[in-house]
């Protein structure tokens, strides 16, 4: 592979890993979630807008597994 394959291959993984939205959104825990409610509607919302894009993603799957824990607390008395 010549000098200038290399210099451009290094150049495209570089600017692929930095627009990822893991790259510039940090990863919220479950917990993080229940704890501030505003933000998990709104993640809820943006995943829900796009679930192909986003559906899989860390936040996405961590805000709906807090909004499911936030539903059933009253029934089970679990976020007390």
């Amino acid at each position: 592979m010549g000098q200038i394959s290399r210099w451009v291959l290094v150049l495209v993984v570089a600017i692929a890993a930095g627009c990822t939205n893991e790259a510039t959104e940090p990863v919220q825990t479950v917990d993080w979630y229940l704890a501030h409610l505003p933000e998990m509607k709104a993640m809820r919302e943006k995943c829900g807008n796009n679930p192909g894009e986003l559906g899989k993603t860390p936040n996405c799957l961590n805000a709906e597994q807090a909004f499911i824990k936030y539903r059933l607390a009253p029934r089970t008395g679990t976020l007390q």
